[in-house]
């Protein structure tokens, strides 16, 4: 809310009524920085810009404001600015890419796929790296794009899974934890591997503290039989112990 309220002062640089005199066209300097490839470290006007649109995105219940921010990005930014040159446009594209996966008022997973790809395809930052990669594993393994078979996806979502794990990213070992469970994409289930995974998931950095699935393994001392076993298991601990992390969690299953 703090966010979308500075975005009102945003807004007034972007419809230049804060500009000494109106001599300043701050569409014109923005216009002028994306058609440059400038990034937002080095233009100020365009970080205005970029921030105010963004927010909007990611923070604003209206609807109709973030479909024109939305627009305003793809159509104003990322179909100006060169990608393959400039790491601003890829990381954005990426951020883009998440968004249509998560926000139910926007979904739209061949946009969410082709934005991740495009973003690991051609950013240079190894740390956002994992991040597309992973979050492309999330499409696969949620079976929402393309004409592939389900165990198909799944042996996709477990190859990046693998290589975002040996790079060290929480996300991913949890990830790697469901399949060894699971036995998803003809991956064999293995119980000590999944635990592994989820000690690994808590212990990387920037791991969180959601023990809810080492402590369902290490209590039952096994895998679930199946699908249906596990959502039970996660139910009863969800039940139990009254954590609101296990809600999200099996949301994302189901």
């Amino acid at each position: 809310l703090s966010k979308l309220k500075c975005n009102l002062i945003y807004k007034e640089f972007i419809n230049n009524e804060l500009s000494s005199k109106k001599k300043l066209d701050f569409n014109k300097e923005v216009n002028n920085a994306i058609l440059n490839n400038e990034i937002p470290e080095d233009n100020i006007y365009l970080k205005i810009y970029l921030d105010y649109h963004l927010d909007i995105i990611q923070l604003s219940e209206d609807l109709n404001e973030k479909k024109k921010s939305f627009i305003e990005i793809e159509k104003n930014y990322l179909e100006k600015t060169n990608i393959k040159i400039n790491e601003e446009t890829a990381h954005i594209t990426g951020a883009l890419g998440w968004l249509y996966n998560i926000d139910k008022d926007f979904f739209d997973f061949k946009k969410s796929f082709n934005y991740l790809s495009d973003a690991i395809k051609y950013t240079k930052n190894e740390y956002n790296l994992k991040y597309y990669r992973n979050n492309l594993g999330v499409i696969y393994d949620q079976d929402r794009y393309g004409n592939s078979s389900k165990k198909k996806n799944n042996k996709n979502a477990f190859r990046v899974y693998k290589l975002d794990a040996e790079d060290g990213l929480h996300y991913s070992y949890g990830n790697l934890g469901k399949f060894y469970i699971l036995g998803l994409g003809g991956i064999k289930k293995d119980y000590a591997k999944a635990i592994t995974n989820y000690k690994l998931a808590r212990i990387a950095t920037n791991g969180d503290d959601n023990f809810s699935d080492l402590a369902i393994l290490l209590q039952k001392k096994r895998v679930p039989n199946n699908f249906s076993e596990y959502i039970f298991w996660l139910e009863e601990y969800l039940i139990k112990k009254q954590d609101p992390e296990v809600f999200q969690q099996i949301a994302w299953f189901l």
